[in-house]
């Protein structure tokens, strides 16, 4: 017996041993691929190699050859001032000299090119090409050699002569060079022969290359520039330009700058919303604002009808943005804001006060319908905008103009009937649309609440107007002010009614509206009517809110549905 215990021992240490000596192995086996590492390698100092060879790739072949060609430039400029100013070269012979000098400069860049010089190829072509255009010009405004007419055509040619070397080169700076030499000649070609007619075409065919180029290459610099180039030239023209030539010349350019984003697409290549679409938004905007100055000179009644016009027109280019481009990208709805925002400036352009609002309200209404029918936020957000822009007009006509001769039956209560329709249909609207954003939920409220209150502002106008033709000149106050307080109480009981159907938002206004009343009351109608009326206004407000309490009771069930089903979507109101 004593032998067993000492036998377990004994065992026990030798399995303790043998558990350890497993664990030094597996440690050892653990450590032993850190100990295999390499130090770390010194491949880090690679990148940096490269980067300066990068450096000196960029120094040597391509600033050395732009530089070089600036060079040449101006020792040829110097040339020819030692030339002039000692009688060696006359104006003939300086303008061949150029025209010489930039076609072997085209010669060499080719040779370049060929070789597989880019950089030096992409330079000394550019020099070739500034060449050519600063000839030309001598040739016309310094020595006069060369008519107009003349000089036009061979700038037109230098300049798609620059385009294509741009292309062939696969060179935005070329192509920017050639833009760049094209609008200085359309500056000073302006100033020169002072016939906008020559300088809006030489324009269009810039443009029109322009617009080729936006086919085959992605370079968004060159559309910029020569959106930037083509107002300020135009601008500098419209003032001597006649009407019908301003408007067709302008309509032809923004045609050119609508279509570069269609262009681009069937190109194969994607939009860029801060290059291709700030373009088609500025050549927009900058139509509309040479189309309106034409128009002011002798046909302003046109400037609304023209605005609302171009609207539409954006419209149907948003409707085709939807199938060439995505459907949710950034051309259609650029195109849809761009037209919801000149229907809106055409109604102020063209319209008196009220027609203004009305204008807005059905828009307003139309955009939130859009924007529901295509699950698009931002139309709503928009449609929700224009509504809003339509109440403030509309009270504000209530407030300080309106005055209808007949109860109910003028065009002025027409355009308010309307525009209180569109916004209850908004918060129809509203009500029904899956929300895209969290702030949506207040849209409704909001719209019913606005409508609201444009109702009993326009009912209590037309009470105010009613008796003040009946006792002129500033009516009964005590007829005024009671149907005023019986305007505002029906009103919140049809508020309430709405709200216990399901519309906890209805009940809570039609609350705050009931409070009103009883305050108007309290605060001004009790000090205002006499005996009689005071009696009728008391005990009016009393059958209303006995009304409210009894409507409460009898549908509670609904109320309490209501909330809870409120409080299950996590609705606020």
């Amino acid at each position: 017996m004593t032998r067993e215990p000492a036998d377990l021992t004994a065992r026990v240490e030798r399995l303790e041993q043998e558990v350890q000596a497993l664990r030094e192995r597996m440690g050892a086996s653990r450590r032993s691929p850190t100990s295999l590492l390499p130090p770390p390698p010194v491949q880090e100092a690679a990148p940096r190699r490269r980067h300066v060879a990068d450096l000196e790739t960029d120094l040597v072949r391509t600033w050395f050859a732009r530089l070089g060609a600036l060079a040449i430039l101006l020792g040829a400029g110097f040339a020819f001032k030692y030339g002039i100013d000692r009688g060696l070269i006359g104006p003939l012979q300086r303008v061949v000299v150029g025209l010489v000098a930039g076609a072997v400069f085209l010669l060499g860049g080719e040779a370049a090119r060929r070789r597989r010089w880019g950089e030096l190829a992409q330079a000394v072509t550019g020099g070739g090409v500034a060449l050519l255009y600063l000839s030309v010009l001598a040739a016309l405004i310094l020595y006069g050699i060369l008519a107009p007419g003349s000089a036009l055509i061979l700038l037109t040619a230098v300049s798609a002569l620059g385009v294509v070397l741009a292309l062939r080169h696969d060179s935005q700076a070329l192509a920017l060079v050639g833009l760049i030499g094209g609008f200085m000649n359309a500056a000073l070609l302006g100033s020169e022969i002072a016939r906008p007619l020559d300088v809006f075409v030489y324009l269009t065919a810039l443009d029109a290359g322009v617009l080729w180029l936006a086919y085959a290459k992605s370079w968004r610099a060159t559309r910029v520039f020569a959106l930037a180039g083509t107002a300020i030239i135009f601008a500098l023209n419209l003032g001597s330009a006649g009407i019908a030539v301003g408007l067709v010349f302008a309509t032809a350019l923004w045609v050119i700058f609508v279509l570069i984003p269609f262009v681009t697409v069937a190109g194969g290549r994607t939009l860029h919303p801060q290059g291709d679409i700030s373009v088609m938004v500025t050549s927009g905007l900058a139509y509309l604002a040479a189309a309106l100055t034409l128009l002011d000179r002798n046909h302003s009644e046109w400037q609304g009808l023209f605005t609302l016009g171009l609207g539409v027109v954006y419209a149907a280019l948003a409707l085709i943005a939807r199938k060439s481009a995505a459907k949710d990208g950034p051309l259609p709805i650029s195109m849809a804001g761009l037209a919801a925002a000149f229907v809106t400036l055409a109604a102020p352009v063209q319209l008196e006060a009220a027609g203004v609002g009305v204008a807005w309200a059905i828009e307003g209404a139309l955009l939130t319908w859009l924007g529901s029918r295509f699950e698009a936020t931002r139309i709503r957000a928009t449609g929700l905008l224009v509504a809003s822009l339509a109440f403030l007009n509309q009270l504000a006509v209530v407030a300080d103009v309106y005055r209808p001769a007949r109860l109910l039956l003028t065009g002025a209560s027409a355009s308010l009937v309307v525009t209180i329709a569109c916004l209850y249909g908004v918060a129809f609207i509203y009500g029904r649309t899956k929300r895209g954003h969290e702030l949506e939920r207040f849209a409704a409220p909001g719209a019913c609440a606005a409508a609201g209150i444009l109702t009993l502002a326009w009912l209590g106008a037309e009470a105010t107007e009613y008796f003040r033709r009946l006792h002129p000149p500033h009516g009964d106050t005590q007829d005024i002010e009671l149907t005023i307080s019986a305007i505002w109480g029906i009103y919140a009981v049809a508020l309430l009614r709405v709200g216990v159907s399901g519309r906890r938002w209805a009940r809570l206004f039609g609350i705050v509206v009931f409070a009103a009343t009883i305050l108007k009351i309290a605060a001004v109608d009790v000090w205002l009517l006499d005996e009689l009326y005071r009696t009728l206004a008391f005990m009016g407000l009393g059958a209303l809110l006995l009304t409210c309490s009894l409507m409460y009771n009898r549908l509670a069930t609904l109320v309490r549905q209501d909330d809870q089903t409120s409080k299950a979507k996590g609705d606020k109101l």
